[in-house]
């Protein structure tokens, strides 16, 4: 599961179990705020291009401003998706 915690410091995190009823296990795959009005980078979708490339189209929650779409690069770790590079979002790539 792909999953968002919302509020002001919004973050996506993912779970996962070897069983639908669970337990589930979890990982926040990215936590940021960049510089300005910015409450987390959240809530989104999960795709693999048909070449096989992973990304994420995520949201910049900017407050009174509004949520801006963000395109994100996935790399998978020991079977958990990270999004950006070094657990930060990109701004350009």
């Amino acid at each position: 599961m792909y999953s968002t915690y919302g509020g002001r410091d919004g973050i996506q995190v993912a779970l996962r179990s070897k069983n639908i009823y669970g337990p589930y296990e979890q990982k926040v795959v990215i936590r940021d705020s960049t510089k300005g009005i910015n409450f987390g980078i959240h809530q989104g979708a999960l795709i693999q291009t048909p070449s096989g490339e992973w990304w994420t189209i995520l949201f910049v929650d900017s407050g009174p401003f509004g949520r801006f779409p963000s395109l994100q690069p996935v790399t998978w770790i020991d079977g958990w998706p990270m999004v950006g590079v070094d657990g930060k979002a990109i701004v350009t790539f």
